[in-house]
């Protein structure tokens, strides 16, 4: 038998035994480390004041017909926390992004693969009037969901504000909600004697705007439209995730190695990249979750997060 092949041979034995040795072993906990997380996420999600939402896992996928549920009044206000948050600031000023993976190619010899990914937060016509800082969307099961961060203009030029969009009709129709929803907010925030507004939106089922406070000011809601309703938040959830995953203070030049249950309920979705031990830097994963919203970039933060 060549020198080649043997090393073939060998790697194909190590992968099986490998894949053995983490159902027998492994996988135990790593369900227990995502259960953990979403706790943290709960946790978390409370101090903030989000008193109608409940998070049952990292990335916002259904699982067996339940989800994730929030109101857009309480991801409006995530929005805001988020914002201040300088390393999620850094993570979405950046609308394009190469991540790198290491596949294993032979034992510990790996070959390398880039793959170019970009955020699914953009429209031109939402941003023609309204820049986009930042946000996240959400679409699954007839949902379409949107976060964003963005600055009112003139005369009010400079303020800051996180509009939380939830049951738009498409994946366009949210930034065209967001629009109709901002437009009404800069022609009549003046008049407002309360946050409460009873003009129907027809491009929505309910949206809420918070201004994002200078210092440390209270976090102040300008608009709230059927903003108390509780809907699956789809994948905004990502956006908790990734404020919990930043509070760990972990080393995002570490690298991570992928293990299956980071992707197996995660085959057929949005950003399904990865496969099992495949070694990837955190950061990237970081990047792939928040950018073109990796399920399974966001289970393998939950995970390495325990």
């Amino acid at each position: 038998m060549s020198n080649v092949a043997s090393k073939i041979l060998s790697f194909i034995n190590l992968s099986y035994f490998r894949s053995l040795i983490y159902k027998i072993r492994q996988r135990t906990l790593d369900v227990k480390s995502r259960e953990n997380f979403v706790n943290l996420m709960n946790q978390k999600s409370k101090s903030l004041g989000m008193n109608n939402t409940h998070w049952i896992n990292p990335s916002g996928l259904g699982e067996k017909g339940v989800y994730s549920t929030s109101t857009a009044h309480d991801l409006a206000l995530m929005g805001v926390y988020a914002y201040q948050n300088e390393s999620l600031r850094l993570i979405w000023s950046t609308r394009e992004y190469d991540v790198n993976i290491m596949r294993p190619y032979l034992p510990f010899i790996y070959e390398s693969r880039r793959l170019h990914i970009s955020s699914t937060v953009q429209s031109k016509e939402l941003e023609s009037r309204y820049p986009i800082l930042g946000g996240k969307t959400g679409a699954g099961d007839g949902y379409f969901n949107l976060l964003i961060i963005s600055e009112l203009p003139p005369p009010r030029k400079g303020e800051l504000i996180s509009i939380c969009i939830m049951g738009a009709d498409s994946e366009y129709g949210r930034f065209e909600a967001a629009k109709e929803v901002l437009d009404y907010l800069n022609e009549n925030i003046e008049n407002q004697n309360n946050c409460n507004i009873t003009k129907n939106f027809k491009s929505c089922k309910s949206a809420c705007v918070y201004k994002i406070p200078i210092d440390n000011e209270s976090p102040d809601c300008i608009l709230n439209w059927n903003a108390d309703v509780v809907a699956p938040t789809m994948s905004i959830a990502k956006v908790m995730t990734m404020l919990c995953f930043l509070d760990a203070k972990i080393n995002i030049e570490d690298f991570v190695t992928v293990v299956p249950y980071d992707i197996e309920d995660a085959v057929l979705c949005s950003g399904a990249y990865f496969n099992s031990w495949q070694k990837i830097k955190l950061k990237d994963i970081v990047y792939a979750t928040m950018l073109p919203s990796s399920n399974q970039a966001a289970n393998i933060l939950a995970r390495y997060n325990r």
